[in-house]
């Protein structure tokens, strides 16, 4: 007769399974975009909830807190895009600025050396 073996699962690798997926559900959940009610009613539950449920509720949390670090990630960009596009233009005020004190100089010295071989 073949023996089958069923696996063996210690109930401290259960708890020690069940504490990380806490974290993991905790820190999923504060950072969601959920109103601070829903977070709440959430926090309550989580108690009752099966192993696989709280499982179910991680995948959703993460991709939720995902989406919303994707979106802020866009919004971050475009922030800075701005931020340099105002750089470069006020960049090009000072550049051209600049020259034309630089060229009002050279004309300035060429005029004392023409004055000085008269």
């Amino acid at each position: 007769m073949a023996s089958t073996t069923k696996p063996q699962f210690s109930e401290s690798a259960l708890m020690k399974e069940a504490r990380a997926l806490a974290v993991q559900l905790a820190e999923a959940l504060a950072a969601s975009s959920l109103p601070q009610q829903e977070k709440e009613a959430w926090a309550a539950l989580l108690p009752e909830l099966r192993l696989d449920q709280l499982s179910r509720l991680a995948a959703v949390l993460d991709a939720s807190v995902e989406k919303a670090a994707r979106a802020d990630v866009v919004d971050i960009v475009e922030k800075l895009r701005a931020v340099l596009e105002k750089y470069a233009a006020i960049q090009s005020q000072l550049d051209s600025s600049f020259m034309g004190d630089i060229s009002g100089i050279v004309q300035e010295l060429r005029k004392a050396e023409a004055a000085q071989k008269d």
